[in-house]
């Protein structure tokens, strides 16, 4: 990096070499190790390979790391290397049981490693623990550091800065790193801003699947969103009266069905008979209200993209009813072991208080501003210091209290800089997207967008750069 000094940062916070000039070499300043429970980490991978098919490998089955960190070569410590290049090249196998090997290792972070393995460290050691850690102990801002990495996809080990609040590059080729990082460091280059624009910089949600073309909440429509350029899907999901979960936006069937009453007044089997396809289009006719299982199981194929869950029974509506409603949905996201994949959504305030005392800091929790677009008894005060994200509505409150929406399109400057003050990630939605209004609101911080038209608004992010 020329005349620019660098620091080193391994495994993941547990080793820290600082370089010497005097001596030109790189000094150990930092190195924990933590103990590991072999026998049980040894059986614990015999049943992964059981269960998954890996039970032939040569060499080891498991490597052990002086660090505490811990290698799982699903080939084996001594397979040739032509098998493992060839094994899994685009971290497809892998993928697909990235979430039980979580489910097995729970006191590890798990990544997709090389080219045919698993790599865990110890809790809680990893990039963003390491950066954290360097930030805090060098006295650097997080908006003073830039990461350069190249695996930010689900599992990678780059990925937890990804979700972080930490700016990164994207960079595949180690030899191009300098001319990455130039736009940064010298003035006269592309600008910085230009520079972090890289894959997955601003992401993509498909609001109740691809809406716009298809009737929402189906598996047709999620079906086709998960074959557009998004990162993740969003529905709604309430409960029947006989406590089946399942995909609508309203608390009544009468829109997106030929039916009529409140979801949470019929049961599984009066909702199943209902055909949810033909208020969209006589073409889609017999598409059928799908369950919340229906589309986990679908998810299960589709490893790298995520799923924003709506809670959309109100305990201000339902009473008890909703909080029922909410931990069978949170089981059954556990009884996929999603949670990792999942951001837990709520206009009810305290719904998402009450999933925060339940599980304090284990779910992405998603809420909105300003505050009083949120219904139920929640603390407005402390409600922001729960979310992880934070969509803004673009509703004004009149002096005699009544809601309106806002008639500029633009969500105004002022809602950025609360949510940015407040901490959350800021999203954003449009009843139409635009190139204007999406450019408008990366510049104002906004760095995820929920979109009915996610085929448009994929091209439209690729247009400005931002994927």
């Amino acid at each position: 990096m020329g005349r620019y000094p660098v620091d080193i940062i391994g495994n993941y916070g547990m080793q820290y070499l600082r370089y010497d000039p005097e001596t030109k070499d790189l000094a150990t300043v930092l190195d924990e190790r933590v103990p590991v429970d072999r026998e049980s980490v040894s059986r614990r991978v015999a049943m992964l390979r059981e269960r998954f098919g890996y039970e032939a490998f040569t060499g080891e089955s498991v490597e052990f790391h002086e660090s505490g960190c811990i290698t799982i070569p699903l080939l084996g410590t001594k397979a040739d290397i032509r098998d493992k290049v060839a094994f899994d090249p685009d971290r497809k196998k892998r993928r697909a049981i990235y979430q039980e090997v979580c489910a097995l290792f729970p006191e590890y972070i798990v990544f997709v490693g090389g080219s045919s393995s698993f790599d865990m460290t110890p809790r809680p050691y990893d990039k963003k623990y390491a950066l954290d850690r360097f930030a805090a102990e060098e006295g650097y801002r997080t908006g003073e550091i830039v990461y350069v990495g190249d695996d930010y996809g689900q599992g990678g080990n780059d990925e937890p800065v990804y979700r972080s609040e930490y700016r990164f590059i994207c960079v595949d080729d180690y030899r191009k790193v300098s001319e990455a990082v130039r736009p940064l460091l010298d003035p006269s280059e592309e600008s910085g801003a230009e520079a972090l624009k890289g894959e997955n910089m601003v992401r993509l949600a498909a609001h109740r699947g691809y809406s716009s073309d298809y009737p929402e909440n189906t598996m047709l429509a999620f079906r086709k969103a998960l074959e557009l350029d998004i990162d993740q899907v969003e529905t709604d999901v309430h409960m029947t009266k006989d406590g089946e979960l399942i995909l609508m936006h309203d608390h009544r069937v009468d829109r997106t069905t030929n039916g009529t009453g409140l979801i949470s007044d019929l049961t599984f089997e009066e909702i199943e008979a209902l055909d949810a396809g033909s208020w969209k289009d006589p073409r889609f006719a017999g598409e059928k209200v799908p369950t919340l299982r229906q589309l986990l199981e679908l998810m299960k194929e589709y490893p790298d993209k995520e799923v924003n869950i709506e809670f959309k029974d109100y305990p201000c509506l339902s009473g008890e009813f909703a909080y029922r409603s909410a931990d069978k949905i949170l089981d059954m996201i556990e009884e996929f072991g999603m949670k990792d994949r999942i951001y837990v959504n709520s206009f009810a305030g305290d719904i998402l208080e009450y999933v925060a005392k339940k599980a304090p800091g284990r779910y992405r929790l998603h809420g909105f501003y300003p505050a009083w677009v949120m219904n139920g008894d929640f603390d407005e005060e402390t409600i922001y210091g729960h979310l992880f994200c934070c969509c803004l509505v673009n509703q004004e409150m009149l002096p005699d209290g009544t809601r309106v929406r806002r008639e500029d399109p633009l969500y105004p400057q002022e809602y950025f800089d609360a949510v940015k003050g407040l901490g959350p990630e800021i999203w954003v939605h449009f009843r139409q997207d635009t190139e204007e209004l999406m450019k408008a609101c990366v510049e104002r911080g906004g760095i995820a967008f929920t979109s009915d038209d996610p085929a448009l608004a994929s091209e439209i992010l690729r247009k400005l750069g931002y994927r």
